[in-house]
């Protein structure tokens, strides 16, 4: 009786004995899992100088639609309408961005400028911009720049009254968009960004802590 009741014994530890083996190897890609996720979904804020160069051919310009949004570095730069364009440097004398020497992005007034991500889901700062009037409108421009937060909050900020290209600094972070409104044509040039993490989604941390309960009864058993 006793050399019959040790087979199920012996197959009960061999059990337990594949089981424990089974669930250190888990835990040991759980995590690596772990390790993986945090650094593509957490990661680090990424710089990014979104400067238009070489995109247009020289001397020329390229222009941009509410159909054709300009990409860059990660980040879009989408027109409320085609009244916008790319302008190399060495373009005709008649469109330039005055105290701006290098390739620049020019669009009139009452065409809205919307900035967001291109590369996927996730925040991003806004650190500064040069702005400033265009050849083509009548001389000093006045900015209007919006931003929504992650958060759905709102931020605004007023420059007034800009006659040359203008470093800006705005320093503003956790955002989905940013928008800029100008009184007169003008341009922008070096968007100074920050693409920031996105958060490990909930689900993925539920998934773990369900995971590690197993460890725990494992150890207390």
């Amino acid at each position: 009786m006793d050399a019959v009741n040790c087979v199920p014994a012996r197959g009960v530890r061999t059990f337990l004995v594949v089981y424990d083996l089974l669930l250190d190897f888990g835990i040991k890609i759980m995590r690596l899992i772990v390790s993986i996720l945090t650094l593509s979904f957490y990661g680090v804020a990424q710089a990014a100088v979104v400067g238009f160069e070489d995109f247009a051919p020289t001397g020329d310009i390229i222009n941009v639609s509410e159909t054709n949004p300009y990409i860059e570095a990660g980040f879009s730069i989408a027109t409320f309408n085609s009244a916008s364009a790319v302008v190399d440097s060495a373009a005709l004398d008649e469109v330039v961005m005055p105290g701006n020497d290098s390739d620049w992005f020019a669009f009139e007034e009452g065409n809205l400028i919307t900035i967001s991500r291109s590369d996927g889901p996730g925040t991003f700062n806004f650190l500064s911009v040069l702005v400033g009037p265009s050849s083509y409108g009548g001389g000093a421009i006045d900015v209007s720049f919006t931003a929504t937060t992650s958060n759905g909050g709102i931020l605004t900020m007023d420059v007034f009254n800009l006659t040359s290209a203008t470093n800006v600094a705005i320093g503003w972070s956790d955002l989905i968009s940013v928008e800029f409104d100008v009184t007169d044509d003008a341009g922008i040039d070096n968007l100074n960004l920050q693409s920031t993490a996105v958060p490990i989604p909930a689900a993925v941390w539920l998934y773990m802590a369900s995971f590690c309960s197993l460890f725990v009864f494992k150890k207390s058993a």
